[in-house]
């Protein structure tokens, strides 16, 4: 041991980005609870008929719901890295996670149809987290990441 502090990287996703993402969540939030609403009215209003039609609606509606709020819990919007241990804060929660280098499973990129859009972060407890590549600082993350995983810490 050197008695040195080890380097902290910290990074946060621009403003602009996260009121993107929490705009469309709002957006998809609200199309679905419509389109629950419409499903709901369809089903008590449909004593003989497309029952079945409207329960499938609203268990996928529900589902939808469900699914963006899960997402919305795994995209990183702020962390920090002191060599040891990830802390981060996502858009759907206030709370900051930690996780040290041993939870880790895995660090992959993960891309879109043209380009790469940042990189997962795979946990052994079979959580994933993801950074994207707006977030400030994220290439240095990354190489600290990889060179600590490497070292087997």
């Amino acid at each position: 041991m050197t008695g040195e502090e080890p380097a902290v990287i910290c990074g946060a996703m621009p403003k602009g980005t996260r009121w993107y993402h929490t705009s469309a969540f709002g957006f998809m939030c609200l199309m679905f609870l419509v389109m629950g609403g419409i499903g709901v009215r369809v089903l008590f209003a449909a004593a003989n008929g497309p029952m079945t039609v409207a329960a499938g609606m609203c268990m996928t509606i529900s589902a939808g719901l469900a699914l963006q709020i899960r997402e919305l819990r795994r995209l990183v919007r702020e962390y920090r890295y002191d060599g040891l241990q990830l802390r981060c804060r996502t858009l759907g929660s206030q709370t900051e996670q930690g996780w040290r280098l041993s939870e880790f499973k895995g660090l992959r990129e993960f891309k879109g149809r043209s380009s790469g859009l940042g990189y997962r972060v795979e946990l052994r407890d079979g959580r994933v987290v993801y950074l994207y590549s707006t977030v400030s600082n994220l290439s240095a993350l990354v190489m600290a990441l990889r060179a600590d995983l490497a070292r087997g810490f």
